[in-house]
């Protein structure tokens, strides 16, 4: 499967694995690793820097379902670091879709992230391309369109 915070504009498999290079202004490549590739400098995402745009970009990501894999690998994410990196996102709906699928994965420590929801948020849809007409989660301000069960299990998959 396609996983995210692949690197590049061409794909590139390996071992089970398709990565593909995404390049990004260089705003968004403010938690990078720098590198070489062929004598050549690379930036690299860190893990939690990739798993947190791929929240924004979930297509490049191969979908919001690969997302929240990629979010339920414990072994591999520091939360504690995806949740400062979120804190130092302008946009609060990215917070709030990290807070929310944090909270029904069980994942790390969400509650600093809680301080960016406002009583009079908007509800804005977890999925962009799901139903808007689905169950609000009053504490993210998230509209579950893909239902907590199906989230728990795609992390499992």
């Amino acid at each position: 499967g396609t996983r995210p915070g692949a690197l590049g504009g061409a794909a590139a498999r390996s071992w089970r694995t398709r990565w593909r290079v995404v390049c990004v202004g260089k705003a968004r490549g403010s938690d990078a690793r720098e590198g070489s590739r062929s004598g050549r400098p690379v930036r690299a995402a860190r893990r939690e820097k990739a798993a947190f745009d791929s929240r924004d970009r979930h297509g490049l990501a191969g979908g919001l379902s690969e997302v929240v894999k990629a979010l339920a690998s414990r072994s591999r994410l520091d939360y504690a670091r995806l949740v400062s990196l979120a804190l130092r996102h302008p946009s609060s709906t990215l917070v709030r879709r990290l807070g929310y699928l944090m909270t029904v994965l069980h994942l790390g420590d969400p509650s600093p992230l809680r301080r960016r929801v406002g009583a009079t948020d908007k509800p804005m849809r977890l999925d962009l391309d799901g139903d808007p007409a689905a169950e609000v989660d009053k504490e993210w301000r998230v509209i579950d369109n893909i239902g907590a069960a199906d989230i728990r299990d795609w992390a499992l998959s």
